[in-house]
């Protein structure tokens, strides 16, 4: 055997760990079931009253730190040892879940919604400038047979604006 092996072995710090971690191994299962219980309470009670108990799920809220706080100590990834060694967790504020539900649209919110939805739609520059030349030569089309004269952008010039990028202005003098 390596010496680090053996000198691992003989650390007495190591054992006492294997020892809490064993304990809160169990501790868990108990609170597994508290989990278990305090949902089914909280639907029931929701159930009935028709809002959640803001004390259960303040309970749940904490339990859930205290799960937390386990977990980090079984896998290594804290050396603080959870409760009764140290504080019980402070749940965190709790949302109203059961607030009033938001107004419906209006028909003319629902025609902006929709308007909003068709710009998104454009996606990249490149796809505008597509749809708007797609839309330019469209109403080009019907302004032709209206008897209408209404003069056709380029295409070529379009393009060449589109691919050249452009040229950064330098202050140095060459």
């Amino acid at each position: 055997m390596s010496n680090g092996l053996k000198r691992n072995l003989a650390s007495e710090s190591i054992w006492i760990r294997l020892l809490y971690m064993l304990l809160f191994a169990l501790v868990y299962q108990v609170v597994e079931l508290l989990v278990l219980f305090s949902t089914v309470a909280l639907f029931l009670f929701t159930l009935f009253s028709g809002r959640p108990n803001t004390n259960l799920r303040e309970f749940g809220s904490s339990l859930s730190q205290y799960t937390y706080q386990i977990f980090r100590f079984l896998t290594f990834n804290s050396e603080r040892r959870p409760y009764p060694f140290s504080d019980w967790p402070e749940p965190e504020p709790v949302e109203d879940l059961m607030a009033a539900p938001e107004p419906e649209e209006t028909g003319a919110q629902s025609q902006a919604g929709a308007a909003g939805t068709e710009k998104n739609k454009q996606g990249t520059p490149q796809e505008a400038a597509k749809q708007d030349s797609e839309t330019s030569s469209t109403d080009t089309t019907k302004a032709a047979n209206q008897g209408e004269q209404k003069p056709a952008e380029s295409g070529k010039d379009a393009d060449v604006s589109e691919q050249k990028p452009a040229e950064p202005k330098s202050s140095k003098k060459q």
